[in-house]
């Protein structure tokens, strides 16, 4: 049986056992078989064998325990385990913080041992990203998501609640999945489920933990106006070499950004009711391709995005490029209004106005959208670029890192 030890705390997993066992059978009969070729019969090879039972014994336990961070510290998660005429032994270690537990993006790398008359082999394990699967939809909300009013979903949309979709003019090009039901099936292209399977969603302290321990904070504001905000260049305080600023609102009410471009990410919390809108004009990306745009968190905030028309420079006699484009030094530039990447609430979105979105929008308990809003799904964010804290994790041997270790 599968047995770990944390303090007091005894993790047993009689599927991993029922699977260990099974492995193990299969294994003998290898062994077995090998022994019966003098050619391929060598103490090298069977040491190998051992070092994939435990290699198989450890992912095995990573998939069916969830939890498997929280159970395990960073360093030997088995220690010569013994099987048939050998023992292997498994190390798994977080090279980031040596702490598993805090942050699910984090690598692991994994070290497995076999022993056999003197003879050992490691292999490593490296961690692959595995987005959520709410990455997947252009729009995602455990609560209702409410579509009407000449809008335009090119991707699938999911709602833990209703999706209520109304007006001829509405399309949905995807699928709509409702946990309770789609209102109204008219001008959607793709599957309609209701009842549909709940899906996992981020958890808000593994966010608020991640991206404030990551970003740079800048002082509160009501109204940001007017600025190019990059990696390399913050108006609002020191820059950040990954464009992630984060900013607490405290018991403030209001935070307007607004004819602004942006390349970086924004990271708000709040210990109160707090309305983040976005108005005017905005052209907002981030500087890492897997970051999102916008996160609020906030039990009562929620974020309102009203687009007039484009971002443009003369309106403030204001130079928004960076000094490498053409324009540069100049003030006659005109940006598309245009918001490509991820948005995150933790309880609502409201979208209107001509508003175009290049990537997901995600909330907690609303989504609304509305007067001519067109969002487009990006495939590259879950399929490359699934940011921290909207992946999972899951183990895999690395092709070609086999290691005779050489004892002392």
């Amino acid at each position: 049986m599968f047995i770990i030890r944390k303090g007091n705390v005894y993790v047993l997993t009689l599927a991993a056992a029922l699977v260990l066992t099974a492995l193990a059978l299969a294994l003998s009969v290898t062994i077995r078989q090998a022994r019966r070729s003098a050619l391929t019969d060598t103490q090298a090879d069977r040491a190998e064998i051992y070092a994939e039972l435990g290699i198989r014994h450890a992912i095995h336990y990573t998939t069916v325990e969830p939890l498997w961070r929280q159970l395990l510290n960073s360093g030997t998660w088995l220690n010569d385990i013994p099987v048939d005429n050998a023992t292997y032994t498994v190390t798994g270690i977080d090279p980031v913080d040596g702490v598993l537990v805090n942050y699910n993006s984090d690598p692991v790398q994994l070290t497995f041992t076999a022993s056999l008359d003197g003879i050992d082999r490691t292999v490593t394990v490296e961690t692959i990203p595995c987005p959520l699967e709410i990455l997947d939809y252009t729009i995602a909300c455990e609560g209702d998501v409410v579509i009407k009013n000449h809008v335009q979903i090119n991707g699938d949309v999911y709602a833990g609640g209703e999706i209520d979709k109304s007006g001829s003019d509405t399309w949905i090009f995807g699928n709509a999945e409702a946990g309770d039901e789609v209102d109204e099936t008219r001008n959607i292209s793709g599957v309609i489920v209701n009842n549909a399977e709940a899906k996992t969603f981020p958890t808000n302290l593994k966010i608020r933990q991640y991206y404030i321990d990551h970003a740079t904070e800048v002082p509160y504001q009501e109204l940001i106006e007017y600025m190019l905000i990059t990696p390399t260049f913050n108006p609002l305080g020191d820059p950040n070499p990954d464009g992630l600023y984060y900013m607490n609102t405290g018991t403030e009410n209001n935070l307007i950004i607004k004819n602004c471009r942006i390349i970086g990410t924004l990271v708000v919390t709040t210990q109160t009711q707090l309305n983040v809108k976005i108005e005017v004009a905005v052209n907002w990306q981030p500087a890492r391709p897997d970051y999102p745009v916008l996160i609020v968190l906030g039990s009562d905030s929620y974020i309102e995005i009203k687009i007039e028309g484009p971002v443009e420079e003369t309106a403030n006699n204001q130079d928004l490029s960076l000094p490498d484009e053409p324009g540069s030094g100049t003030a006659f530039d005109i940006y598309e209004s245009k918001i490509t990447g991820l948005i995150y609430c933790e309880n609502e979105i409201k979208i209107k106005k001509d508003c175009i979105i290049q990537g997901s929008v995600i909330a907690g308990n609303f989504i609304e959208l509305e007067d001519d809003t067109i969002c487009e799904f990006n495939p590259d964010i879950p399929r490359y670029y699934p940011p921290p804290c909207f992946r999972d994790t899951y183990l895999m041997p690395v092709r070609g890192t086999w290691r005779p270790v050489i004892p002392e």
